[in-house]
């Protein structure tokens, strides 16, 4: 789907995983760092846990990737995940937008979803509220002990 002259949403493949790790944005880098997880590794697995994976191409190149990776069949909970560039940058309007849309369509036959943000992260953190997620108490995650929210939303 197209959202505009620079903006097109298809479906993302490894090929976007490798093209976009090394352009990730510092606060993406800081929440995988943290956890201990590689880009390139944390994108891929994210394309092949999700069933519609979406990535945003920004001038032809892989910008963000997002999705909803299968949890539990028997709680019916998946785990959202994106990750993205400064390639959008300029564009949040539009983003978030798209993001809200893409979740309701994604979210279909889950009964809950839940995932962890890094606590530093105050823009995800924000959007994260927006699109209707509740936040609870950041606990230490990872090798390092960084804390992260959990959060959810119940479907």
């Amino acid at each position: 789907m197209k959202l505009s002259r620079s903006m097109e949403f298809l479906p993302a493949t490894e090929a976007h995983a490798r093209d976009m790790a090394p352009r990730l944005r510092a606060a993406d880098v800081r929440e995988l760092d943290a956890l201990g997880i590689d880009a390139t590794w944390a994108l891929a697995s994210g394309v092949a846990a999700s069933r519609e994976p979406v990535t945003a191409m920004v001038e032809g190149r892989p910008a963000v990737m997002f999705g909803i990776a299968e949890g539990s069949i028997l709680t019916g909970m998946g785990r959202p995940w994106l990750l993205g560039t400064d390639a959008v940058v300029g564009r949040d309007v539009a983003m978030a937008r798209e993001s809200r849309r893409w979740l309701e369509r994604m979210a279909v036959g889950f009964r809950l979803l839940s995932n962890v943000v890094d606590a530093r992260n105050v823009r995800a953190i924000r959007w994260l509220r927006w699109l209707g997620f509740e936040l609870h108490e950041p606990v230490p995650l990872g090798p390092f002990g960084f804390p992260f929210h959990v959060f959810e939303r119940r479907l």
